[in-house]
């Protein structure tokens, strides 16, 4: 295993070791839950976070944190999430159309689940249907701003998110250095986030990210502009001090990415 593929899981067990936030609401499990037939794939998700009420096929109500790291589609063509259940402790299977509403773990509802798929997986559904258009490459709209922007931040937001999760909890201070590393960078490669502030920042807070879903994410970044990698380095050192403590695993991580990057670029 590289030193990069050691500290990514190093961070990663801890993370995984850390606890969840409270569910926001009373969680409700049914008798039994869908289980994915397939092998999961990396998909359009990348360890976001978040609780759900769900309707299953036989209209059992279920309300329970999730992490969704895959996205499927079943026969019908309709998304399926892939996702950890946290009160289950195991791999269930939610069809996109079934979920009533959706919770950040600060309480934040989203009764408009199509639009909240959408913003956080680019997800497209038709929300009088609630089901996937038939061509989402005719139909579709047009991404929006913010889609475009979170595409292109995707590698920058992982990173720092997997580092403010190492020591268990998200801070509202890293939330912040995340934010501002992001807003900078979405300036730089011709991307306003101006007007979406609080997507950004619900974005950051709900993600877990996967060492699949990071390895990723650094590939990604051996293609981004020089002063980009560079300016996500400083931004990393700044998260993992402001605390006042910096961690050894943290710090492994910053240098095992800062050399990977080095050496994919002379690649």
């Amino acid at each position: 295993m590289s030193g990069l593929n050691a500290a990514i899981e190093a961070i990663q067990q801890r993370n995984s070791a850390a606890p969840l936030p409270s569910a926001p609401r009373a969680v409700l499990l049914g008798k039994t839950d869908d289980v994915p037939e397939a092998p999961t794939g990396t998909g359009r998700a990348e360890g976001q976070s978040f609780m759900i009420e769900y309707r299953s096929e036989t209209g059992e109500a279920t309300a329970r944190r999730i992490t969704v790291f895959s996205i499927q589609e079943d026969t019908n063509g309709i998304p399926v999430l892939i996702a950890r259940c946290h009160e289950r402790n195991a791999e269930r299977a939610f069809r996109a159309d079934r979920v009533k509403c959706c919770i950040d773990y600060d309480g934040e509802v989203h009764e408009n689940v199509p639009e909240f798929l959408n913003e956080t997986f680019g997800i497209t559904l038709d929300p009088a249907k609630f089901i996937v258009t038939e061509d989402p490459v005719s139909m579709a709209p047009a991404p929006s701003d913010w889609e475009l922007a979170r595409s292109y931040l995707r590698p920058h937001a992982e990173i720092l998110a997997a580092l403010s999760l190492s020591d268990g909890t998200m801070s509202k201070a890293e939330v912040n250095v995340a934010v501002c590393h992001c807003n900078h960078i979405a300036g730089s490669g011709g991307f306003s986030t101006a007007a979406d502030q609080d997507k950004l920042i619900s974005y950051i807070k709900r993600l877990r990210p996967t060492p699949a879903t990071l390895q990723k994410s650094i590939e990604q970044l051996s293609e981004a502009p020089p002063h980009e990698i560079t300016e996500l380095l400083i931004s990393a050192v700044e998260l993992i001090d402001i605390d006042g403590d910096r961690d050894p695993a943290e710090v492994e991580l910053v240098n095992q990415l800062s050399q990977e990057l080095a050496r994919m670029d002379m690649a």
